[in-house]
């Protein structure tokens, strides 16, 4: 199954991609490394569906 995109906050300023038991994986910003995180860390926007 294709993963899902997550766009964050309103409005949307940030998107990640869950990748399954309530985990996302983001990179807050492009001095930080990418990480792993729950889903609801961050306020959701809009989640779609890839492919």
């Amino acid at each position: 199954m294709p993963p899902d995109l997550v766009f964050c906050y309103s409005p949307i300023s940030h998107v990640g991609m869950h990748i399954g038991n309530g985990q996302l994986v983001h990179a807050a910003n492009p001095s930080r490394p990418v990480e792993v995180t729950t889903v609801d860390s961050m306020p959701i926007a809009s989640i779609r569906r890839v492919g």
